[in-house]
């Protein structure tokens, strides 16, 4: 799924150009849960109106 890869990228990927650090150390505020959230309602389809 498309949100289990976006917080594994931003929250536990090791980077080398952080010094191994995920991408989301650089961030101020951020919640893997509320990211994974948000992600998830972006995801989902909207219908289409007739």
């Amino acid at each position: 799924m498309l949100a289990d890869f976006l917080n594994f990228y931003n929250h536990q990927r090791p980077h080398s150009a952080l010094d191994g650090q995920p991408p989301i150390t650089r961030t101020r505020g951020s919640d893997p849960a509320e990211f994974t959230a948000t992600i998830r309602h972006l995801a989902r389809p909207t219908p289409i109106p007739c």
